[in-house]
C-alpha cells in the first residue's frame, strides 16, 4: 500500500508544477492516465478469470499430494507409485497445462499494455514538447518528462 501512496504522491508532485509552466503539454500527458488505467482494468480481470480455475485445481491436486505424501509406505508396499503419478498427471497436471496458457497469455498483455502505456507517454511527450518549444514555450519547462528510479512511473510536466 506504501508502494501505491508513493506512487500517487510523485505523480500529484509533477503534476501540480507542470501545469505553472506548461499547462497544454501537462492536458496532453495527463490524458494518458486513463488509457493506462483502462488497460490494468482489463488485464486485472483477465488475470483473475483465469487465475480462478487454477487455484482451485492447484488445491486439490495439492490435497492429493499431501495424502500420497504422508502415507508413502502403504503406496510403495503395494507398489502403486506409477497409478498414483498416472493418476495425478491425468487429472491435474495436464488441465493444470491447458489451464495456464490462457492465463499466460493474460499476464503478456498486462506486460504489453504497461510498455505501450509507457513508450506511449515518453513518444507523445517528446512530440508535444517539440509543438511547444515551436510554439514559444522554454525548452527546460516543455521537457520534464522523466522516469523515477527506473520503476515505470512516468511524471509529466
Amino acid at each position: 500500500m506504501g508502494y501505491v501512496f508513493w506512487s500517487a504522491g510523485t505523480l500529484l508532485a509533477s503534476i501540480i508544477p507542470s501545469f505553472i509552466l506548461a499547462a497544454r503539454l501537462s492536458g496532453i500527458l495527463i490524458g494518458i492516465i486513463p488509457f493506462t488505467l483502462l488497460i490494468i482494468l482489463i488485464s486485472s480481470y483477465l488475470i483473475h478469470t483465469s487465475s480462478t480455475p487454477i487455484s482451485a485445481l492447484e488445491g486439490r491436486s495439492s490435497s492429493l499430494i499431501e495424502q500420497i505424501l504422508s502415507s508413502i509406505r502403504i503406496a510403495q508396499t503395494f507398489s502403486m507409485e506409477p497409478h498414483l503419478v498416472s493418476k495425478l498427471d491425468s487429472r491435474f497436471l495436464s488441465k493444470l497445462e491447458k489451464l495456464g496458457k490462457p492465463r499466460a497469455l493474460a499476464r503478456a498483455f498486462e506486460q504489453a499494455g504497461v510498455y505501450f502505456s509507457l513508450f506511449l507517454t515518453f513518444s507523445l511527450g517528446f512530440w508535444a514538447s517539440g509543438i511547444e518549444v515551436v510554439a514559444g514555450v522554454e525548452v527546460g519547462y516543455a521537457m520534464t518528462v522523466s522516469m523515477e528510479d527506473n520503476r515505470g512511473y512516468v511524471v509529466g510536466g
